[in-house]
């Protein structure tokens, strides 16, 4: 029986979508319900829609997941998944990169060699005969080795403080950094000035200032001051 070009077309989606559902559910037992979820967004928003595009030469949007915002390494893996055993493209900066392998199973991973910085890098999937997706969404990390700077200002390490033992510590650290003052989170304001007020015991008052950026970066300092009533 001669089968029409509908025909055959819709058998080749029913096909094709069928072993993608299968590929599904064995990513939901290798990587988890949450990558699974994303996958199964990804496939309900790159499904073919256009009638008249050929299916051989249609390729899904590539789509990255377990991206963090910050990193203090150079080195940053990368994983994700687009059309299984075809390849992505990956840009960096705007300039291409490397190329990925997709295995059978719809996944690639692969890393990056980040500049510090604000990094941005998306992918576009390709097959072998010239044919490419849309490019993915693009995704911006932030790379930095450097830790965050405390400053203290106010008053000076070592002092000694007479009559009143009330006092507010008072400092810089970068904008975008959490501080803490032995252990208590301390307000940072979006010029990196803090205020930490305090009750000095007599004698030693003994203080640990730590700051940790978006990267992770840290940065400690011991500050010391003297109470005598």
């Amino acid at each position: 029986m001669k089968i029409d070009k509908d025909t055959a077309k819709n058998i080749k989606l029913t096909i094709l979508y069928s072993t993608l559902t299968l590929g599904l559910v064995f990513l939901i037992f290798r990587f988890g319900l949450s990558v699974a979820v994303d996958i199964s967004e990804y496939l309900q928003k790159n499904k073919p829609g256009n009638e008249e595009t050929p299916l051989d030469s249609y390729l899904a949007q590539p789509k990255f997941f377990g991206v963090t915002e910050a990193t203090n390494s150079a080195q940053f893996p990368i994983k994700g998944y687009g059309p299984a055993n075809k390849e992505v493209a990956i840009f960096l900066n705007e300039v291409e990169d490397q190329a990925l392998p997709v295995n059978s199973e719809g996944v690639f991973e692969g890393e990056l060699k980040l500049t510090l910085g604000i990094n941005k890098f998306y992918a576009i999937a390709k097959d072998f005969t010239e044919n490419t997706s849309a490019k993915s969404e693009i995704q911006s990390i932030y790379y930095s080795d450097s830790p965050p700077l405390i400053e203290i200002e106010d008053p000076s390490p070592d002092s000694v403080i007479k009559n009143n033992p009330s006092i507010s510590i008072k400092g810089k650290t970068e904008s975008n950094s959490k501080l803490y003052i032995n252990d208590h989170v301390v307000l940072v304001n979006s010029d990196g000035s803090f205020s930490y007020p305090v009750k000095l015991e007599k004698g030693d008052n003994i203080f640990k200032i730590v700051a940790i950026d978006p990267a992770q970066n840290t940065s400690e300092k011991d500050f010391k001051l003297q109470f005598r009533p």
